[in-house]
């Protein structure tokens, strides 16, 4: 039996597995003129997507110093809006925490 090589030791990016492979990019990043039935279909397929959680908690991350205005595209099966309540929310909660 052969080692493994390298590259299949590597650890693989759970990007590999998402949802919105099969599907164009311009789904997730709905505009006024293709806005609600664009994201709709967005969310239903991250809301089945295997790895949803690491793509919201990967948003969160790098959003992190974005404004509410910053934050784009459908991502965890939530709106940059939405990410922005979700993350904003954490963040007063562990202000109270520390105060």
């Amino acid at each position: 039996m052969r080692s493994p090589t390298p590259k299949q030791i590597q650890r693989k990016d759970w990007r590999d597995d998402a949802a919105c492979l099969d599907h164009p990019p311009e789904l997730w990043f709905a505009t006024r003129t293709n806005g609600h039935r664009d994201y709709a279909w967005a969310v239903r397929i991250c809301r089945h997507c295997p790895v949803r959680q690491p793509c919201l908690e990967d948003a969160l991350r790098l959003e992190a110093s974005a404004s509410r205005n910053n934050r784009f595209g459908t991502r965890g099966a939530l709106s940059g809006g939405a990410r922005w309540v979700l993350y904003d929310a954490a963040r007063r909660a562990s202000l109270d925490i520390a105060a």
